[in-house]
């Protein structure tokens, strides 16, 4: 795979991903600000390349822990597919993949969660998350698998660069869940679907006890109708990109 070269608009963001020193006063350096009150917890996934210790396709098959400094104890895992540690970020030659971030004790009462990626899409310049996604995270409670779609998103633009002569853009998609009158919670997950030649480049989980709509997010309409129109509606497009894609690579 030919490299990828970012340049992002957030100091604090490339310092995690590309696992520099932070400035120590704060506890993580997230890409997104959710600005949640009350009592916090959260989870962060960066570096998702090759070279990062701990990570190779068996451990991401398996389970990769939170590994950005501050984080909890929630788990990363492929559970299909074929995205890997490449050159710059969790990536897939041939197939669309999907993912798992699992929280076996969650915050103590607990009502809000928010999950969000850094990606790039991989049909063209779209900034949608049905360029970048095969299936919107939904989210799973106590063992269960209610399939429960977010209640609030939000896209965040983050960075350009090229990949195998391809200009490519790097957004930050956010979703998320109020959980203030579905009862107890004693674990969760998020599962969701990342597209073919959609780079996974981080991955945040935060959770507060305190609901307020994070700042990076805002109201969705049920059941998500426009979200999966998008999903249907891109097929097309998406093969042809990704022949030429293909094509491309293999001459590199």
């Amino acid at each position: 795979m030919s490299s990828v070269s970012f340049h992002f608009n957030r100091v604090l963001v490339a310092a995690a991903l590309l696992g520099l020193t932070v400035s120590a006063a704060s506890s993580h350096a997230a890409f997104v600000s959710n600005g949640l009150t009350g009592n916090t917890d959260y989870d962060g996934w960066v570096d998702l390349r090759a070279g990062t210790p701990g990570l190779s396709s068996a451990t991401l098959a398996s389970g990769f822990g939170s590994n950005e400094v501050g984080s909890g104890d929630a788990v990363l895992t492929r559970t299909g597919g074929a995205h890997f540690p490449a050159s710059s970020s969790l990536y897939s030659f041939s197939v669309d993949s999907t993912f798992q971030v699992a929280e076996a004790v969650p915050l103590a009462d607990v009502k809000t969660i928010v999950f969000s990626i850094l990606t790039w899409p991989s049909v063209g310049d779209g900034s949608t998350a049905a360029d970048a996604l095969s299936g919107l995270p939904v989210l799973n409670l106590n063992g269960g698998a209610q399939a429960i779609a977010a209640d609030y998103t939000g896209v965040e633009f983050f960075g350009a660069g090229s990949l195998g002569g391809f200009d490519v853009d790097t957004y930050a998609y956010t979703f998320q869940w109020d959980v203030t009158s579905l009862g107890a919670v004693s674990s969760f997950d998020v599962d969701w679907g990342q597209r073919v030649h959609a780079g996974v480049v981080g991955v945040q989980l935060e959770q507060s006890d305190v609901f307020t709509v994070s700042t990076a997010t805002a109201q969705v309409p049920e059941p998500t109708t426009i979200a999966i129109v998008g999903l249907a509606g891109c097929g097309l497009l998406a093969g042809r990109l990704r022949r030429r894609f293909d094509r491309q690579v293999r001459l590199s």
